[in-house]
C-alpha cells in the first residue's frame, strides 16, 4: 500500500464523520458512539503516514477501513431504512435473548438482507483502538441490511427474525456445538451417509467431499442457516420462509456452499413445527438448552381484525407473533374485510395495523 493512501483514507473518513455528526441522534448511545468516532477520526488525521514503517501503515489502514464502514452505517439518512417501530421490535427481541442487550445499537443500511457486527471480534478491535488511539467504544453496532423498497413493509420483517437468529447464534456459538456434534456422529460412515444425503447433499460435491477445509466450511454455513431459520420459526412458524420461497422460485432444490437448498430448509422448519424427529433440530435445541435458552414454538394467531386500528399485545410473545398473524390474515384474503377492496388497499391496511399496534405497545 502506498503510504499516501492512508492520509487520503483518513481525510475521507474525516469528511464522512463531519457529515454524520451534523445531525444529533435522539438515541444517547448512538450519539455517544458518534462522538467517540469523531475523536478517533481526529486521531487518524494526526498520523503522518510517510514517516511510518510499511507494516504499521498497513495496520492503521486495516483499522481505518473498518471504521469507514461503521461511519457509513451511521449516516442519518440510513435511519429511514428500518422503521422506528421495527427498531423497537428488534430491540425487544434482542433483550429477550441476551443479558447485555443495552450495549448493542441496532442500525440499518440499504442492501440485500443480511446482518453484520462489522468485525468478528469487537472486543479485540476495541482493545486495539484504545491502545493505538486512546479511544474506547462503550457500545457495539448491529447492522441490518434491508432493501430500501421494503422500508415500511412489515411482511418482510420475518427475514429480520432470521437475521437476528444469526446474531444470537454467533453470540452463544450455537453453530460450534452443532457442527462439532455432527462431525462426531459422522465418524460412523453409515450415519454420515444418512445425514449428508438427508440434510447436506452439497457435501456430496466431489470438490467439497475431498477437501477437508471446504467440507467444514459448507457444513458450518448450512448449520448457521438452519439455526437462524429455527430461531425465526419460533415466532413465525412456516412464514419464516415466505420471502425465501419468493426470491428462490423456481430453483427450490438448489443449494450452494453458503446456503442449504430451500426445500431442505423447509423440511427442517416443518419438522420443528410438527415436532417430528430430526437429528439436526435435536442438536440445535440441545445447544440452546446448554446455554440456558429455550428454542420452542412461541407464535400464536392473534386473529387480526382488519377493521380495527390496532392490536393490543399482552406480552412480548404476542408482540413477536404479529408478523406471523399478518401473513395468516393476508392468506385469508381481503374477503374478510371487503371483497371489493383492491389488493393494494388490503396490503396497506394490514401494514398500518402493524404500525399502529407496535407504536401503541411501546408508547412511541
Amino acid at each position: 500500500m502506498k503510504k499516501e493512501l492512508l492520509n487520503l483514507a483518513s481525510a475521507q473518513l474525516y469528511q464522512l464523520c463531519s457529515s454524520i455528526c451534523q445531525i444529533q441522534s435522539s438515541d444517547k448511545r448512538k450519539e455517544d458512539f458518534r462522538q467517540r468516532l469523531t475523536v478517533l477520526t481526529n486521531q487518524f488525521m494526526t498520523l503522518e503516514s510517510t514517516t511510518l514503517p510499511d507494516q504499521i501503515c498497513n495496520v492503521h489502514h486495516s483499522i481505518l477501513k473498518i471504521y469507514q464502514q461503521i461511519a457509513t452505517v451511521l449516516d442519518p439518512n440510513n435511519k429511514y431504512i428500518l422503521s422506528k417501530e421495527m427498531r423497537y421490535v428488534l430491540g425487544d427481541l434482542l433483550s429477550t435473548w441476551i443479558p447485555d442487550a443495552s450495549k448493542y445499537i441496532i442500525c440499518a443500511t440499504d442492501g440485500d438482507f443480511a446482518i453484520t457486527k462489522h468485525y468478528h471480534d469487537w472486543n479485540a478491535l476495541n482493545m486495539i483502538t484504545k491502545q493505538l488511539y486512546n479511544v474506547e467504544f462503550g457500545h457495539q453496532l448491529i447492522t441490518f441490511y434491508v432493501p430500501k423498497h421494503l422500508t415500511n413493509d412489515f411482511f418482510y420483517a420475518g427475514v429480520l427474525y432470521h437475521e437476528m437468529g444469526h446474531f444470537i447464534d454467533s453470540y452463544y456459538n450455537i453453530y460450534v456445538d452443532v457442527t462439532n456434534e455432527l462431525k462426531q456422529i459422522m465418524q460412523n460412515p453409515s450415519e454420515k451417509a444418512i445425514i449428508i444425503n438427508s440434510y447436506f447433499p452439497q457435501l456430496n460435491n466431489h470438490n467439497i467431499a475431498y477437501d477437508h477445509t471446504e467440507f467444514e466450511n459448507v457444513l458450518t454455513n448450512h448449520c448457521k442457516e438452519m439455526i437462524a431459520d429455527l430461531f425465526g420459526a419460533q415466532y413465525l412458524e412456516k412464514e419464516i420462509l415466505s420471502y425465501l420461497k419468493y426470491i428462490c422460485y423456481p430453483s427450490f432444490d438448489k443449494s450452494s456452499n453458503t446456503h442449504p437448498a430451500p426445500n431442505i430448509r423447509e423440511q427442517i422448519v416443518s419438522d420443528f413445527i410438527n415436532d417430528n424427529n430430526n437429528v439436526i433440530i435435536d442438536l440445535i435445541k440441545n445447544s440452546f438448552n446448554n446455554n440456558g435458552l429455550n428454542l420452542a414454538k412461541k407464535y400464536t394467531d392473534l386473529n387480526i381484525d382488519p377493521s380495527a386500528d390496532a392490536i393490543t399485545f399482552n406480552n412480548n410473545d404476542e408482540l413477536h407473533s404479529l408478523i406471523y398473524s399478518l401473513w395468516i390474515t393476508y392468506y385469508k384474503g381481503k374477503v374478510i374485510i371487503n371483497p371489493g377492496m383492491s389488493n393494494y388497499d388490503f396490503y396497506t391496511t394490514l401494514n398500518q395495523i402493524a404500525h399502529n399496534s407496535i407504536k401503541q405497545y411501546f408508547g412511541i
